[in-house]
């Protein structure tokens, strides 16, 4: 048997007859106008995988783009520096287990800035208060990493003496809080140092 050359037989096979042109013309799918929703067309299983990956990108990206959003929000609104006490540094408070951090905006008190004091005044021994802090409690000896809403009442640190060796000198301390829950109004924790 004789074949025809290569070239011949190339041209013959892409060249559709008239029932292939005409069977292509019937399997296209309908163009929809943009926004049309009454007529669907079927997708078949290749466009539909691809159809689905890209609806999953686009909400994958949405909630990424959403999780930034609300860390960067939080960060503005909520920065990492607390408030001041006059009478210890933060470098000092954290060395002695205690990080203030800004309220939370949405973090009400339910207890009043004088009932805080009425409270540090029946725990500690008498003495005047110096400064009075609302702020975000984060205990880290106790371990609990969770921020509190508290009052951080400052007192005088000469009401709390050093009790060394029998026959050392006693010392009196440099600072003196106590924290106060601003929810509760319940005693959390007392704190002295030098």
């Amino acid at each position: 048997m004789i074949q025809p050359p290569l070239r011949a037989r190339r041209q013959r096979s892409m060249r559709p007859d008239k029932k292939t042109r005409s069977s292509a013309v019937e399997l296209a799918p309908p163009r929809l106008p943009l926004g049309d929703n009454t007529a669907r067309r079927e997708l078949s299983p290749g466009q539909a995988v691809v159809q689905t990956m890209r609806k999953t990108s686009v909400g994958l990206a949405g909630l990424v783009l959403a999780a930034i959003v609300v860390v960067v929000a939080v960060r503005w609104l909520h920065p990492a520096a607390g408030p001041s006490v006059r009478a210890v540094s933060a470098e000092r408070l954290s060395q002695s287990g205690i990080v203030l951090l800004n309220p939370f905006p949405w973090d009400q008190p339910n207890v009043t800035q004088a009932q805080a004091v009425q409270t540090t005044l029946k725990q500690s021994s008498g003495g005047t208060v110096l400064q009075t802090v609302l702020a975000e409690v984060v205990l880290t000896n106790p371990s609990t990493t969770k921020p509190r809403l508290c009052w951080v009442v400052s007192m005088p640190g000469s009401l709390i003496l050093s009790h060394g060796s029998p026959g050392s000198r006693q010392q009196t301390a440099k600072w003196y809080l106590i924290v106060i829950d601003a929810h509760s109004g319940e005693f959390v924790q007392g704190s002295a140092g030098g």
